[in-house]
């Protein structure tokens, strides 16, 4: 049963705050990003933020290595649809299957310059949409600039490995929460929804979780 949200003043409601572990070859995680973004905006007062996990992780090394000889890019029937819904785009015949630890670390290169969702959301696109390949580094840099990060700064902490350990620390966070497989959200650090949910569900999940935090 959907959920009468109309009456609720957008500044009048207690914050909630949402953290979804994502992996950024995982187009799950791409659409359910997008359902979590879609109803933070229609009710106001959500904080959305991205945490990195690995669902490869013997593939997090490499800045390029291709896909694996004889690895084919698979996915449901319907993903078109619900990316169609969602406004993403999607191409599943361009996709590059590689590590994406490297854009893991930019993710958090860009949360420790300010605000890192809209670089997640160029990431999915890249990957997802465009058949980029995001674990290249000269991609990556690139994709950086695009929304607006230091060049230099960008290329230094991706060739250093400077987040390495950040991108190790939510992993390590997911593994003390019991997740096994994303995408994974917590509101508030209470409620918990896993999987894969329609954007009309992630909503009516935040209104309840509002409720009870208001209560």
């Amino acid at each position: 049963m959907e959920l009468d949200t109309a009456s609720y003043d957008q500044h009048d409601v207690a914050p909630l705050k949402v953290e979804m572990w994502g992996d950024l070859q995982c187009v799950w995680c791409y659409i359910e990003l997008a359902a979590f973004r879609r109803a933070a905006a229609e009710l106001g007062g959500v904080d959305v933020r991205f945490r990195t996990y690995s669902l490869f992780p013997d593939r997090a090394g490499h800045l390029a290595d291709g896909p694996r000889e004889g690895e084919t890019s698979w996915f449901p029937a319907g993903i078109a649809s619900l990316t169609s819904e969602l406004g993403l785009g999607y191409d599943g015949t361009k996709l590059v299957s590689t590590g994406s630890q490297k854009a893991h670390e930019l993710v958090h290169f860009a949360a420790a310059c300010g605000e890192p969702l809209p670089m997640v959301e160029r990431l999915f696109r890249a990957h997802f949409a465009e058949g980029l390949d995001i674990s290249d580094l000269g991609t990556l840099v690139d994709l950086a600039v695009e929304c607006g990060l230091d060049k230099d700064g960008a290329a230094t902490a991706l060739r250093r490995g400077m987040y390495s350990a950040a991108v190790e620390q939510d992993n390590h966070l997911a593994y003390l929460l019991g997740v096994s497989g994303v995408p994974f959200a917590v509101v508030n650090g209470k409620y918990t929804l896993s999987g894969i949910q329609t954007a009309g569900t992630v909503k009516n999940a935040l209104v309840l979780a509002r409720n009870a935090h208001g209560a």
